[in-house]
């Protein structure tokens, strides 16, 4: 049952990703271009980021947006024709006007960071969306996950040297993201609602669930997540085996037993890419000695996202984190 499930959830990733469009582009059909002027107007301070194709990166409100398209003669130029454009962008350093034959990739600032939709550990209440992923979660778990409008799958198994298949963990989670509203507090912030189901394999025989809901709210370079979340099935006590590397153990954990985390994730500003990443976390709100905290850095390019932490876990015990996202797409 393990491996059918796993198996249905890869399908389901690996045809999500089919439907997502290349995000870089460096020119535009005259309607695309008119949609942007369009929403420059209606939004002038909203912050975009240009990725260079030499690797820089320039990020600032839009200052002049102009196509290389004969103004005079703009209704003789057809909705499938690409147009070259030159932007000016109020940098940091000043005005600065780039041309669209330099540019790799541009978006909103909000949009560019790709890797919103998770923590380390917890998922946040945004969707997937356009940016599924391929990861590897400290270095001995591989995982994917996409999504289509409000849904996202998430799904992977560990491969640990020195752990039989059948004692290898594997995880599922399904989210639904089922509200997205303006926060109220932030001009350009955001509030999230999710629901969603987690179900993990701790070896092949100990199947734990438990169903989540959480909310995230975002900020100009912030965004912060709770989540609650309830053991809804699988045994009370749990044996689970970990082979050669620590032999096998006893994990309680009571049916009905309640949960809270929070997740923080801030970019530092005076960087474009580096980002500090804060979780803590309870699966028992009984036991509070059984909290998790994870403290780490980020960094979030287009395409790869890199995690580096410690986590101090139960014990006390300090744990060397690390975790690599790939978005193709």
């Amino acid at each position: 049952m393990n491996s059918v499930l796993l198996s249905v959830c890869a399908w389901l990733v690996v045809g999500m990703c089919a439907w997502l469009p290349a995000t870089a582009q460096t020119y535009l059909t005259h309607d695309e271009f008119e949609q942007w002027e369009d929403d420059i107007r209606a939004e002038p301070d909203r912050e975009y980021l240009f990725r260079m194709i030499n690797g820089d990166i320039v990020t600032g409100r839009v200052l002049d947006l102009s196509s290389w398209a004969d103004k005079t003669n703009a209704e003789e130029v057809s909705a499938e024709d690409a147009l070259g454009f030159t932007v000016t962008v109020d940098a940091i350093t000043g005005p600065l006007k780039l041309e669209s034959v330099d540019i790799a990739y541009f978006g909103p600032r909000y949009d560019t960071y790709r890797h919103r939709h998770r923590g380390y550990v917890i998922p946040t209440a945004q969707p997937i969306g356009d940016d599924a992923f391929i990861g590897l979660w400290e270095i001995g778990f591989l995982y994917a996950g996409g999504g289509i409008g409000p849904l996202s799958i998430t799904a992977g198994r560990s491969f640990v040297p020195g752990i039989p298949a059948r004692d290898q963990f594997s995880l599922v989670n399904v989210k639904a993201t089922v509200a997205e509203l303006d926060n109220g507090l932030v001009e350009t912030g955001k509030q999230f609602y999710a629901v969603g189901f987690n179900g993990a394999w701790l070896n092949d025989k100990n199947f734990i669930g438990h169903a989540f809901a959480n909310a995230t709210f975002t900020g100009v370079r912030s965004q912060t997540t709770t989540t609650f979340f309830a053991k809804v099935a699988g045994p009370e006590l749990m044996q689970v085996n970990l082979g050669t590397l620590v032999g096998a153990f006893n994990l309680p954990l009571a049916n009905g037993a309640f949960g809270v985390a929070i997740s923080i994730d801030t970019r530092f500003p005076e960087f474009h890419d580096l980002h500090a990443v804060m979780e803590l976390a309870n699966a028992d709100i009984t036991r509070p000695a059984n909290t998790l905290l994870y403290l780490g850095v980020r960094t979030a390019l287009s395409s790869i996202g890199m995690d580096f932490g410690i986590a101090l876990a139960p014990g006390p015990t300090v744990v060397p984190a690390v975790a690599f996202a790939w978005t193709p797409f």
